[in-house]
């Protein structure tokens, strides 16, 4: 399962700014998040 790609999430926008103001604008949301100097789901 692991080498499996997942789908993209319908919600995405094109930009992960867009999404996360969109979506999940909430102080506990990790969305749009650095994580190790890397945002995960950008380019």
């Amino acid at each position: 399962m692991d080498s499996h790609e997942r789908r993209q999430d319908p919600r995405f926008t094109g930009s992960v700014e867009q999404t996360r103001a969109k979506y999940h604008d909430t102080p506990n949301s990790m969305c749009g998040m650095a994580v190790n100097g890397h945002v995960p789901g950008s380019p």
